[in-house]
């Protein structure tokens, strides 16, 4: 089991497309703004999202696959980390 790790997977802050579309998809399908996504298949889900929406490169996308099958047997959670004020409801989440 590890101890501890951790992974950055996008920075919002750098999305070249529709940034509000993105920010309000993540917000409505996965309320990620509100809590932690704990569930496999919601971060999957958000890791193909970003994927297909070009915010994160295919082998970036496969990358993280492969840090889930390494790593969800030690307990794997999804969080937006508000580094960008400009983000409504961007309070952090504990």
């Amino acid at each position: 089991m590890c101890s501890s790790t951790h992974n950055q997977v996008a920075d919002l802050r750098r999305v070249a497309s529709d940034k509000d579309y993105v920010i309000d998809y993540l917000e409505k399908h996965y309320k990620l703004f509100d809590a932690h996504a704990v569930d496999l298949n919601k971060i999957g889900n958000v890791i193909n999202f970003l994927g297909k929406e070009g915010i994160i490169l295919p082998q970036k996308e496969t990358a993280l696959y492969d840090y889930i099958g390494l790593h969800k047997k030690c307990g794997l959670y999804l969080y937006v980390d508000p580094l960008d004020p400009e983000i409504e409801g961007y309070e952090k989440v504990n």
